[in-house]
């Protein structure tokens, strides 16, 4: 019986500390990742953006529908990692914190660049219980990052800056 409960705690620990897209998206547009000078041998740096829109940002997601005991709305925060994926489509990594909890889900925004500001738009399945499918509409600039998001459950903005 001990064996069974050392195997189960052992598996347990392992699949929640498993790297997730999230971080392996992180590591990628760290700071120290893009600079200009590259790595200790003079390297061209390891990440290399492909538009002026990608890379890290960080801020807070507000709910519209649900409040706190307090009357406030509901939210926390939030960081993501954005990654031109081809012409029209660009890779979310995301990791949103609620209370104690957190959660990590990779999605694909489209979307064109107008000038210095790239207008996103797209969606998501997520669990039922959570809402279903989020319908994402943002814009993005070099330093901000703004998106509303909608599901059954709930509605809300994103607020994100680097």
């Amino acid at each position: 019986m001990k064996f069974i409960t050392k195997v189960l705690l052992l598996s347990l620990a392992l699949a929640f500390s498993a790297c997730t897209s999230f971080d392996r998206a992180y590591v990628i547009w760290k700071p120290a990742n893009l600079k200009p000078e590259g790595t200790v041998l003079g390297l061209p740096p390891r990440t290399i953006p492909q538009s002026p829109f990608d890379g890290f940002y960080s801020g807070r997601w507000t709910s519209n529908k649900h409040r706190n005991l307090k009357g406030e709305p509901e939210g926390g925060n939030l960081r993501l990692a954005l990654t031109k994926y081809d012409r029209y489509q660009y890779r979310a990594n995301i990791r949103a914190n609620w209370m104690i909890f957190k959660s990590d889900y990779e999605t694909f925004l489209y979307g064109r660049p107008h000038g210095n500001t790239l207008h996103l738009h797209g969606e998501s399945d997520g669990c039922k219980i959570f809402g279903g499918t989020y319908h994402y509409d943002g814009q993005v600039t070099p330093h901000r990052f703004t998106m509303s998001y909608q599901s059954s459950y709930d509605s809300g903005t994103v607020e994100l800056t680097r």
